[in-house]
């Protein structure tokens, strides 16, 4: 992608650090793999601003949780800590550091006025593409 590099702009840093900086509908779309996940529950409010921000299409293709996030542990046990929605998101350290927050990701971004139009279970993710309502 040399032409991207060329004519792209980049940041660099947290999303909580740089999202608030964008326009209302700033970008056509939004993509994200496998980094929202990551995103502690004290920052959550990232979802709304993502929202904001996605013009057209907001696709995101992240771990909902299914016991198997290709760490190597399966089941239940790959869940570390938490399972009740009212306690927050479950989590999962993968290399035992980098926290992974399963979410319902369709639940998230419905409930910030986006409806979801295409939804796929992939090997150890859920792609779900929304627009908004």
């Amino acid at each position: 992608f040399p032409d991207l590099a060329e004519t792209g702009t980049f940041r660099v840093g947290a999303i909580e650090d740089v999202v608030a900086e964008f326009d209302d509908d700033a970008f056509d779309v939004v993509y994200s793999v496998e980094t929202l996940q990551h995103l502690h529950p004290d920052a959550e409010w990232v979802f709304d601003e993502l929202a904001r921000v996605a013009g057209a299409l907001l696709v995101t293709v992240e771990n909902e949780g299914d016991g198997d996030d290709g760490s190597g542990v399966e089941g239940e046990s790959a869940k570390t800590t938490g399972g009740d929605p009212a306690d927050g998101p479950a989590v999962n350290y993968v290399d035992g550091e980098v926290p992974l927050y399963y979410r319902d990701w369709n639940d998230v971004f419905t409930g910030v006025g986006l409806a979801e139009v295409e939804s796929r279970s992939l090997d150890r993710d859920t792609f779900r593409a929304f627009v908004p309502k």
